[in-house]
């Protein structure tokens, strides 16, 4: 591994670190909406902005998740991605599942679909993961408020997976 590859690494393990700390240990309450937009909790958007900057470092280094590497950095990911705990703070770590090379990840994805602070984002992450079996569990949100969810939705239950 040269140095470039082993320092991407590393700041993928500081920045995953870091998010696991900002983490509660309990379900905080939600806070009240302001002009009818919900309230984030401050370490929310830490950990989303961590999130984002994780994502970005693995877009411009690929290496660090391809198939047969280590997969503890995913892992970690994952568990983020599905701790309630993190709230809102876990749409970008979703984000990162975004590639079809990540669909053994949907199942897990899949159990947060009951959760609105991330649904549209798994709804998301399926579809661009071309992972069939979920048409049930997705089907719902074809009809949902948001169009941005609605029309990933409607393209997972069209889309030839």
């Amino acid at each position: 591994m040269n140095t470039d590859k082993a320092g991407a690494l590393g700041k993928a393990d500081k920045l995953i670190s870091q998010a696991e700390k900002l983490i509660p240990k309990t379900l905080e309450p939600n806070l009240p909406p302001t002009e009818l937009i919900p309230d984030w909790h401050d370490f929310e958007h830490k950990i989303w902005r961590l999130g984002e900057e994780l994502r970005q470092l693995i877009k411009e280094n690929p290496t660090l998740v391809e198939t047969g590497r280590d997969p503890s950095l995913l892992q970690r990911i994952v568990k983020i991605c599905i701790n309630r705990n993190a709230k809102r703070g876990r749409q970008s770590f979703i984000m990162i599942f975004e590639l079809k090379q990540f669909s053994k990840f949907a199942t897990d994805l899949a159990t947060q679909l009951d959760d609105e602070f991330v649904n549209g984002h798994v709804v998301r992450a399926i579809q661009k993961m071309h992972v069939a079996g979920f048409d049930s569990e997705i089907k719902p949100f074809a009809d949902h408020k948001h169009a941005w969810i609605r029309n990933a939705a409607k393209k997972y239950l069209t889309q030839k997976n």
